[in-house]
């Protein structure tokens, strides 16, 4: 069975984030129905199938280890039994580690003020 516009555009997000609610809603899905439409999608065999075809692609572009560790978090956030929690922390892990996310670090000075600098 073809994938349609939005289910292509569901399976990209998602392997961005790994968040399926929110790749439903980047897709173009309704937002009031995302999370419904997103659980309904990963069930969809042709969309399991590639979105785990697109996983391999990863995997095989890395070594051994790393291919290991990648496998690992997607099997938890893929899988049934886990936890909610335990696919968040999988999902925020291969994200880190795929480093897809931007950290952002506010530094103040004393009470919070600016911090001077001075350049000699």
């Amino acid at each position: 069975m073809a994938l349609t516009e939005k289910q292509r555009l569901f399976i990209d997000y998602y392997l961005t984030h790994f968040n399926a609610t929110r790749a439903a809603k980047e897709a173009g899905y309704s937002h009031n129905t995302a999370r419904f439409i997103a659980a309904e999608n990963l069930s969809k065999p042709n969309i399991r199938e590639k979105i785990d075809e697109r996983v391999k692609e990863i995997i095989s572009q890395t070594d051994e280890k790393r291919a290991a560790l990648i496998q690992f978090w997607f099997d938890i956030m893929q899988d049934d039994e886990a936890s909610e929690g335990g696919k968040l922390r999988a999902s925020e892990d291969l994200g880190k580690y795929l480093a897809m996310f931007i950290e952002k670090h506010e530094l103040s000075g004393n009470d919070g003020g600016v911090i001077k600098v001075e350049w000699q």
